[in-house]
């Protein structure tokens, strides 16, 4: 048999606030401490470990590598060093863009 390798550590503890709520504390993957590394670092963590779980229930090997690469992305409020935009979209009128000029003879 081909040995084991450790390649997930996720520690969680309970609430406060509600009793049957917890948190994710600590995450290790492949000995690289997660905590902290990125916004949204607890919620990605959990995404990794259900990617991995849901790859052994279709009766696959995970590709760890893949599954890092796809749910551990520094991206967010402070991810990385780069200034990402805004999550939202601005509000444009098509009509409004298109024919701004209708009606005056200088139009489209």
């Amino acid at each position: 048999k081909p040995s084991v390798e450790q390649i997930c550590a996720i520690r969680c503890e309970q609430r406060l606030s509600k009793k049957d709520e917890y948190t994710v504390v600590s995450t290790i993957i492949r000995g690289e401490e997660w905590m902290g590394k990125f916004y949204d670092w607890e919620t990605k963590s959990s995404d990794f470990f259900r990617a991995c779980i849901r790859e052994v229930k279709a009766d696959k090997i995970p590709d760890i590598d893949e599954i890092l690469k796809k749910e551990m992305k520094e991206d967010g409020r402070y991810g990385g060093n780069r200034g990402d935009g805004s999550n939202k979209a601005p509000k444009i009128n098509a009509g409004q863009l298109l024919y701004d000029r209708k009606g005056i003879g200088a139009g489209f």
